[in-house]
């Protein structure tokens, strides 16, 4: 599969950043959850469903609520990395 074909694939998910609060009540009903993965990958390759991303600035570290998801999307197969800048991704 080419870059194309992957990037087609790649969305994000925007949980993060400071929003009016009928907007977050918007996300919400829409099915927006607390903690869930950056971007997600959805391809499947080898033994996992897809790949989702957690990314992190500095010295920042998951939240109680981002580790429940990415071990729980882990235990369904999917591949999930916390990737600390640009060059880690």
């Amino acid at each position: 599969m080419n870059t194309p074909d992957i990037h087609k694939r790649l969305h994000s998910t925007p949980n993060g950043g400071l929003r009016h609060k009928k907007t977050g009540e918007h996300l919400r009903a829409e099915g927006q959850r607390k903690g869930y993965p950056d971007v997600s990958l959805d391809l499947a390759k080898g033994c996992y469903h897809g790949m989702r991303f957690e990314f992190k600035h500095g010295a920042n570290k998951p939240s109680e609520d981002q580790k429940q998801w990415l071990n729980s999307l882990s235990e369904d197969g999917f591949y999930c990395v916390v990737v600390y800048g640009e060059h880690e991704a």
